[in-house]
């Protein structure tokens, strides 16, 4: 019996130090810019009205809530660089991806997930 939990608390452990391992490389290396939407998660900054972009001016992205902006700009995105028109074609990829409801939700305003996010990036 005595085995058993040692090889329980072997295993849990190991699998604890990946974890960590992993995060960090994530958090470190940034892969995909994944580190960032981490980052953004773990704090949420979003008491910013006007985003300041990579150029260093405002800019107020006309299909984006201030909220939104604010959380893809701390999660490393250039919002200066996201289409101001959305064409049929990224609708159905979106619709595609999330589903109907889910698309209406963030078009109301709801805040995409950061594995939303990854999701829609092929579709921009």
């Amino acid at each position: 019996m005595k085995k058993i939990f040692k090889v329980f608390g072997v295993v849990l452990v190991t699998i604890v130090i990946i974890a960590l391992a992993l995060l960090s490389y994530l958090l470190i290396k940034n892969p995909l810019g994944i580190g960032e939407m981490i980052k953004a998660a773990l704090t949420s900054d979003t008491a910013a009205t006007a985003v300041t972009t990579d150029q260093g001016s405002n800019y107020d992205h006309p299909l984006l809530s201030s909220e939104q902006e604010a959380k893809l700009t701390a999660a490393g995105v250039d919002i200066g660089k996201i289409p101001t028109t959305i064409t049929v074609g990224q609708q159905k990829c979106a619709t595609d991806k999330l589903g109907e409801s889910r698309i209406k939700e963030i078009m109301s305003g709801a805040n995409p997930t950061p594995l939303e996010i990854l999701k829609l990036t092929p579709c921009l």
